[in-house]
């Protein structure tokens, strides 16, 4: 593992944590934020149901009890059917930053990669030519 943390330099590894850190607490934070709103929404939802269900029973709008929980059913379903629906474009969201993240992470090792083979060929060919001034000075 050595190996690998030794490729970039300390500077570039704080930049590459800082930005996975914010991901990472921007994610936590829209999440924790979009579920206490659901829960706050579904609770008061159904409180409205409850009231509504009792209202809707002591006027005798509909001829059994039967078709008003029916109904609720129904608006209840699409209600949770909604919610769901944003909970997946929040986690795609979540998932399209996370991977522009790694992304950016891949081109920066890539690029540190590159650029230490480029050093390391030309260390090559100067020792190679006998060009290296660090053996001509001991010598």
């Amino acid at each position: 593992m050595e190996w690998l943390t030794n490729l970039y330099p300390v500077s570039i590894g704080k930049i590459a944590v800082s930005v996975v850190a914010v991901l990472y607490s921007a994610d936590f934070v829209t999440s924790a934020v979009a579920a206490f709103g659901i829960s706050k929404k579904l609770a008061k939802l159904e409180d409205m149901m409850e009231e509504l269900t009792a209202y809707l029973q002591t006027t005798k709008l509909y001829e059994t009890k039967e078709e008003i929980s029916d109904r609720l059913e129904e608006i209840r379903a699409f209600n949770l059917a909604e919610a769901a629906e944003k909970s997946v474009q929040r986690k795609q969201s979540s998932q399209n930053c996370w991977r522009s993240a790694f992304l950016f992470l891949k081109i920066i090792w890539k690029r540190k990669r590159s650029l230490r083979d480029v050093w390391m060929n030309s260390q090559k060919n100067t020792y190679l030519q006998g060009k290296n001034p660090t053996l001509s000075e001991n010598v």
